[in-house]
Order: C-alpha cells, then sequence, then structure tokens
C-alpha cells in the first residue's frame, strides 16, 4: 500500500479541477432552495482568458508541479471547457531499502469538465501517466464520463507492466443535476461572495466513481467521499501577497471530518488567488502564478 502522502497526493492529483477531494453525488437541491450565493460567469471569462493561467502546485512547501487551466468556448454546441494540463509532476519522493531516493512522477497530465452554459455536465476526460524512474515502471490512467440521452455514460482503463491493459465500463447513470462548477474549481473568477454567508456545497465528479472502480480491481478500497460540504466566506478578509503586491481576498472555506479547504478570492474582481487544503497532516497548495 502506498504511503498516506502518496494516496492524498494522487487523490487530489486526480480532482484538480473538481475540487481537491473527489466526491460522488450532487444533491438534487440547494438545502434552502435558493440559488449559490455566488457567480461563475462562464462565457465573458471565456472571452477574457486569452492564455493559460498558470498555478504552482506544493505539497507540504515542496514544489510538485505547474498546471496550466484556461476556459475555451465550443461555438458548436454552445458549451464550455475548463482544461488543466501538465508536462510533468513531482507526486511523491521515498527512501527505499536497497534502493534508495525513488520518484513517483506523473507525466502527460490532460484533464478537461466541459459543461452548459448553466454549468450542467457535458464531459469529463482525465489522462496521466504515472511512473517510478528507479524502478523502471510506468503505467497510464485514463477516465471518460458523457451525457448521451440523458443518461452518463462512464469508462475507464488503465495500462500498465505486469497487470496489462484493462478497460472497465460501468453501466450508465444519472447526470448530476444543476451546475457541476463551483468555486472549489480553479476558475478564473467567481462574484457575488458576501462575508459570513453560509451554505451547503454540493459537489459532483463522474470520475470519482470510475477512480474507485479501477481501485477495487486490484484490490484497494477508497473511501466514499461526501456528498456535500459545509462552507462560509470567513466574516474577516485576508491579506495574499502575488507578483510583489498585497491583495485583499474573501476566503471561502470547506470543512469536512477529516480535511479543511479553502479558495482565496480577490475582493475587488472576484479573480480566484489560490486553492489550499489540509488533510491528514498534508498541506496542499495550488497558487496563482
Amino acid at each position: 500500500m502506498p504511503s498516506r502522502l502518496v494516496t492524498v497526493a494522487i487523490i487530489a492529483f486526480w480532482s484538480l479541477t473538481v475540487g481537491w477531494f473527489v466526491a460522488r453525488d450532487v444533491l438534487p437541491h440547494w438545502r434552502t432552495g435558493d440559488p449559490p450565493p455566488y457567480t461563475i460567469e462562464l462565457a465573458d471569462e471565456a472571452l477574457r482568458q486569452i492564455v493559460p493561467t498558470r498555478w504552482t502546485f506544493t505539497v507540504n512547501g515542496r514544489k510538485v508541479g505547474v498546471i496550466r487551466t484556461a476556459l475555451h468556448y465550443r461555438d458548436a454546441d454552445d458549451t464550455f471547457e475548463l482544461t488543466a494540463t501538465c508536462p510533468e509532476m513531482t507526486l511523491a519522493q521515498l527512501v527505499l531499502p536497497a534502493v534508495g531516493k525513488v520518484e513517483i512522477l506523473a507525466t502527460e497530465y490532460d484533464d478537461s469538465v466541459r459543461v452548459t452554459r448553466d454549468g450542467g455536465l457535458r464531459s469529463t476526460h482525465t489522462a496521466v501517466k504515472l511512473a517510478v524512474p528507479a524502478l523502471g515502471w510506468a503505467g497510464r490512467f485514463e477516465t471518460t464520463a458523457d451525457v448521451r440521452n440523458g443518461r452518463l455514460d462512464r469508462r475507464g482503463t488503465i495500462d500498465a507492466p505486469v497487470i496489462g491493459r484493462r478497460d472497465l465500463a460501468l453501466d450508465p447513470t444519472d447526470p448530476p443535476r444543476g451546475n457541476v462548477l463551483n468555486p472549489m474549481h480553479p476558475v478564473p473568477r467567481v462574484t457575488g461572495l458576501r462575508p459570513g454567508r453560509e451554505w451547503r456545497q454540493p459537489l459532483a465528479d463522474p470520475r470519482s466513481d470510475i477512480l474507485r472502480a479501477l481501485a477495487r480491481q486490484f484490490g484497494l478500497t477508497l473511501p466514499d467521499p461526501p456528498a456535500a460540504l459545509p462552507a462560509r466566506v470567513l466574516p474577516d478578509t485576508q491579506v495574499i501577497e502575488w507578483n510583489g503586491e498585497q491583495h485583499v481576498c474573501l476566503v471561502v472555506e470547506y470543512t469536512g471530518d477529516e480535511y479543511t479547504a479553502r479558495t482565496w478570492v480577490r475582493q475587488n474582481d472576484g479573480t480566484v488567488m489560490r486553492q489550499d487544503a489540509d488533510a491528514h497532516g498534508e498541506a496542499l497548495v495550488l497558487q496563482r502564478e
């Protein structure tokens, strides 16, 4: 079994564009029946974003890699696609007997989630290669989910030495309801936040079920994530340094049984500056460059 650090890093890695921790189902409705207390403007952001946004990803202060995210408009079907890519990440560094220092690398990371103007899910795709160069091991993982005829088709593939290639097809299921994007995503901008606001934040990630099904194929069990998290905007603003300047931010905090996550949003224009999470003694940070 991998160490807790490796497990947390890999889970966070797989779910970068859907929040720090994977979730199974979206709640059918908000607890109060009201719309969410924030706005993610897809159309304006897709027009505004000319070059990808760069994020530095760190674990316990150690730089893991640089993630590039972008938001694209697809005129053919009037949808928006949020993408995240990274050529290489160092997920973990271990010292093994008779081997010495060992690095676990993730390369050719390519992730996307496509949604309607209202944030309704249309498809997700994640592909990544994992390698342990010191041991000569390399493998590839891929997950795909598409909404077709009102149902969500899900597939997964693993290709690695010894075990070979395995294709996993899951039974179709109902797609998540409502807006699958939320402030836990590395979206460019979130507006409408107000200090002191509280709500239940539904989470949706179809690849979560695929990832757990793949793990079960090899006798591993990943914990079931929550369907939603308590969320609140902290009553006091926080200051973050970026490009040598101080920026006043509203901080959205999400709490679970074993972790806390935060989204830092610049107060004057809603720019997302930072995502971070603390879990099992590990500190994960996605910081805008």
